[in-house]
C-alpha cells in the first residue's frame, strides 16, 4: 500500500500586471497572475496582492515496490501577500480541489480507473454525498512567513540581466499549514524564489510591477495517514 506522497514540482508563477491590462500570458513554466494592487514607485515598498495563476499545478508521486503512479492536480488558487522590504513577512494561501486529481498512465493521458480508486481512497467515491464532497475536497496550503532567506530584502540592482528584464533568485523556506481533508499539518518547504524586475521604466505611466516564480527546491513527502488518506471504497 502506498503510504506516502512526494510532491515532486510545484510550479506557482506569480505575475504581477495592472489589472485589467491586455497582457500575454507567462509560460507554463512561470504561472502567477495579476496583483489587485499596483506599486506607485519602481522601486516596490508596500505590500502587493498577487493571485496564484490557474495553470499553476502540483505533480504527486506514490512510490511503491510494484510502481510509482504519477498524479496530477490542479487548477490552482489563492493569493499571497508581499513586502518586498520584508520578504519574510509573506504570507498567504495556495487553494486546489482534491476532485481535480488525476492518475496518469504511462502515456501520460489520465487513467480513469485508476483517478477513481484515488478518489476513493480520498473519499471522494460516487457513494459519498456532493456537500461531503465539496467539503473533503477543498484543499489549502496557509503560508505564514518565508525562514531561512538568502536575502531579507529585494535589492533591486542584485541579479543578473536577461534581455528587458533583471532575475534575482532568493532561496528559503515556506513555513505553514497544508490543510487536506480538514486535517492541518506543520510543514517547512524548501522553496526557490525569482523575482523578474524590468530593466528600464517607462517614459510615461507607472512602471511595471515584477514578476514572481515559485518553485520547489526538492521532493516534499507527505504521509498520507496524517490527513486519513487509505483504503476505501466508493
Amino acid at each position: 500500500m502506498h503510504d506516502r506522497l512526494r510532491i515532486v514540482a510545484l510550479l506557482l508563477s506569480l505575475g504581477l500586471w495592472a489589472c485589467g491590462e491586455k497582457t500575454a500570458a507567462p509560460e507554463p513554466t512561470e504561472p502567477w497572475q495579476r496583483p489587485t494592487t499596483q506599486p506607485t514607485a519602481a522601486r516596490p515598498s508596500t505590500a502587493l496582492v498577487y493571485d496564484v495563476e490557474s495553470r499553476g499545478h502540483l505533480e504527486l508521486r506514490l512510490p511503491a515496490r510494484e510502481a510509482t503512479p504519477t498524479l496530477g492536480l490542479g487548477p490552482l488558487g489563492g493569493a499571497f501577500q508581499v513586502d518586498f522590504e520584508q520578504l519574510p513577512k509573506t504570507r498567504g494561501t495556495i487553494t486546489f480541489h482534491l476532485s481535480e486529481l488525476s492518475v496518469l498512465g504511462p502515456d501520460g493521458a489520465p487513467d480513469a480507473a485508476q483517478t477513481q480508486a484515488a478518489q476513493n481512497w480520498l473519499e471522494l467515491g460516487a457513494a459519498v454525498s456532493p456537500e461531503r464532497k465539496r467539503t473533503l475536497s477543498d484543499a489549502r496550503f496557509e503560508l505564514d512567513s518565508l525562514d531561512e532567506l538568502s536575502q531579507q530584502r529585494l535589492d533591486p540592482r542584485a541579479g543578473r540581466v536577461e534581455g528587458d528584464v533583471r532575475i534575482s533568485r532568493i532561496r528559503g523556506t515556506a513555513v505553514g499549514r497544508l490543510v487536506v481533508r480538514q486535517l492541518a499539518v506543520s510543514h517547512r518547504v524548501p522553496i526557490e524564489i525569482e523575482v523578474l524586475s524590468p530593466v528600464t521604466a517607462p517614459a510615461q505611466g507607472e512602471p511595471p510591477a515584477p514578476r514572481i516564480v515559485a518553485r520547489l527546491r526538492s521532493a516534499w513527502s507527505v504521509p498520507l495517514a496524517e490527513h486519513d488518506v487509505g483504503p476505501r471504497d466508493e
